[in-house]
């Protein structure tokens, strides 16, 4: 088989030049001077130069650059003639010497050589073997050189200096005069955008979404920097620990392009933008929404218990399960996830009415959880921890200020011991380094040694306490399962589940957090979810050593039991779901809802089941009037709402002719 005849030109050429950093222009591989080579290498052999392509700061071990991939389209197109690319080095063309030979060999298959200036060899094997040596050496100077900038750079970072050119979100670069007169980089707070990040922790913490806490921000024009929040963006900043002062310089290799272990980053102290305890508390919920760490769909479950319930017997947690009774009712039940997954002999079990177990809690967590003696009991408590908390703290602080004072005076003699010439460089650098790291690791901890509040004096008044239970009441047992399961999930650590009785263990700290809300201010924290949790976070930043107080309340299930059955004739259940969906749509032209899936998530519903419901208004108005006055004991079974989902498709004659017999019995 003949081979197909070169169409390269040996005469004709591509000039490449890089340089990795800009202070390389201003050495001898300067760019002008690179190419000024390249050219004068050309007019001595009579080459002509088809194209010259230039790269600007970037590293020579990526082969995904710009020019460096137009150069090589350019060689590859249909009908090229190029026989050479001419660089000043071999470095200059690749410095990593696997990707080099790959390349190299591309081009070499097609008849296009790489020719280096300074290192002009044969093109025979001899001449290829001498090639690889070089690239392996360009390989070796290259990883060399970037052990001693990561090294110079993280002793820079470790001076609390910042080596990015782009800050975490929050923060701005601030220029100042470095120890030798040099300009470094300061990492500031940017009252904005800190602003924006205590923001989304609020709502985060308050039972958002990610994605819904970005659409909220950027509704409000509150951008990250112009860019859209999304999803990615706000949990990227929830799990960056620059907000709690703590910034990491080389977290990522970004040679193998994978995160380097923990015990290898580089800590920067930088001021903080939220407390620790919002902070942690933020990882708490994240870790409890995560559905590859979390068993079940605790974040978005419609149970109002769902995550605080635990069997008694085992310790596991609870899971709904469901029976279907003779007529084709659904009955919900609470029972030991243990029991329903591997059987009695495992845990005995205990399975508890949805209804039931809810009412008993809300009831008893309204009424006696937090009673009038057990708040003044919890409010002397606080005092007495705060007091022996305080007196800590101040102590610790008072230590710490006395070290920081001492650094910085034996900072100051060795400044004047270098200025008049009495220390040597070696070792006056040597010791400034470990001085000004044993300062910023003082700092750091003053920073977080934070003195504590006081407890307000109105929490004392008998007003404050009868309003928190008020509070309680309408939260509780205002029927609202969207209010009532934030102030759960902030109120309550775990719900242990017996046979015959539940007990509640509450938070003792979180109930004290609510009550120094000002009355004034009682509508503003109610009018969103995040309101109330956000307030709790306020309160543990300022103060709070955690303290759990329990309740136990024994049920007796047969009366409750009973105490369902023997309920009053009820409205039946389609004129209920009838009413509910004018009630909602009411909501929705009046902007108090945003669409239904925002009423999904609020009642704990599919959008699906939402929108069915919201189709029974496309029924005529006469057979919704029907409807509306249906007698209290109607059976369920008469007119059910999947029976009149078919209709909703006909025109309203049609409707009518169908249900004619609907009018009779209203």
């Amino acid at each position: 088989m003949k081979r197909r005849p070169s169409t390269r030109n040996a005469n004709e050429v591509f000039a490449r030049a890089r340089v990795s950093t800009t202070e390389q222009a201003e050495r001898d591989l300067s760019l002008p001077a690179q190419l000024e080579a390249i050219r004068r290498y050309a007019r001595e052999r009579e080459l002509t130069i088809a194209g010259e392509y230039v790269e600007r700061g970037v590293t020579g071990t990526d082969d995904n650059r710009p020019q460096f991939q137009r150069m090589l389209g350019a060689i590859m197109k249909p009908g090229s003639t190029v026989g050479a690319v001419v660089v000043i080095h071999t470095s200059r063309f690749m410095r990593d010497a696997l990707k080099a030979r790959l390349h190299k060999e591309s081009l070499r298959r097609i008849g296009v050589r790489v020719v280096a200036v300074q290192q002009e060899l044969s093109d025979d094997p001899t001449g290829r073997f001498t090639e690889g040596v070089m690239e392996l050496i360009d390989h070796l100077e290259s990883e060399t050189n970037g052990v001693r900038v990561r090294a110079a750079m993280g002793e820079n970072a470790r001076r609390g200096f910042f080596n990015g050119s782009r800050p975490p979100f929050g923060f701005r670069i601030d220029k100042r005069p470095g120890p030798r007169g040099e300009s470094k980089n300061h990492l500031v707070v940017d009252a904005a955008e800190a602003e924006t990040v205590r923001e989304l922790f609020r709502l985060y913490v308050g039972g958002r979404g990610a994605k819904s806490v970005g659409a909220d921000l950027n509704q409000r024009g509150l951008l990250q920097r112009r860019t859209l929040w999304h999803r990615d963006l706000v949990l990227k900043v929830i799990a960056d620990e620059a907000a709690v002062g703590r910034y990491f310089w080389g977290r990522r290799d970004s040679r193998r392009k994978v995160e380097r272990p923990r015990e290898d980053w580089v800590p920067m102290a930088v001021p903080r933008l939220v407390d620790d305890e919002l902070f942690e508390l933020a990882q708490r919920v994240r870790a409890q929404r995560d559905p590859g760490k979390v068993v079940g769909r605790l974040s978005s479950s419609p149970l109002l218990l769902a995550g605080l319930l635990r069997c008694a017997q085992c310790g596991d947690s609870c899971q709904l399960e469901t029976a279907t009774g003779k007529r084709g009712t659904t009955y919900r039940y609470y029972n030991c996830r243990t029991f329903s997954r591997s059987g009695r002999s495992a845990c005995p079990g205990h399975r508890i009415s949805v209804d039931v177990l809810d009412r008993a809690v809300l009831t008893h967590a309204a009424e006696q959880l937090f009673t009038a003696e057990r708040r003044r009991e919890i409010l002397r408590d606080f005092v007495e921890a705060q007091g022996v908390l305080r007196q800590k703290t101040t102590e610790q602080r008072r230590v710490l200020e006395r070290e920081r004072d001492e650094i910085q005076r034996r900072l100051e003699r060795w400044y004047e011991l270098i200025e008049s010439g009495r220390a040597g460089e070696a070792d006056a650098v040597q010791r400034l380094r470990e001085l000004h790291a044993k300062l910023g690791e003082v700092e750091g901890l003053l920073e977080k040694v934070k003195p504590l509040h006081a407890l307000p004096p109105y929490l004392y008044r008998p007003e404050t306490i009868e309003r928190f239970q008020e509070r309680l009441r309408s939260a509780f047992l205002s029927g609202d399962s969207g209010v009532a399961r934030v102030y759960l999930r902030q109120l309550i650590d775990r719900i242990v589940v017996g046979p015959d009785t539940i007990t509640i263990e509450a938070r003792a700290d979180a109930a004290v957090a609510l009550m120094a809300i000002p009355g004034g201010a009682i509508a503003q924290h109610e009018s969103t979810d995040a309101g109330v949790l956000a307030h709790v976070v306020d309160w543990h930043a300022n103060w709070v050593p955690r303290m759990n107080v329990r309740s136990a309340v024994a049920i007796d299930l047969p009366q409750e039991r009973k105490g369902c059955d023997s309920k009053p004739l009820s409205t039946p259940l389609v004129s209920r779901l009838l009413a509910k969906a004018e009630q909602w749509q009411s909501e929705i032209d009046r902007g108090e809802v945003r669409n239904r899936a925002q009423l999904a998530r609020r009642e704990g519903l599919s959008q699906v089941y939402v929108g069915h419901l919201l189709g029974l208004l496309r029924l005529h108005p006469r057979i919704r009037a029907a409807i509306a006055a249906l007698p209290p004991g109607t059976p369920p079974r008469l007119l059910t709402e999947r029976r009149l989902r078919p209709l909703l498709k006909l025109p309203w004659e049609a409707q009518l002719a169908q249900l004619r017999w609907l009018s009779r019995v209203a």
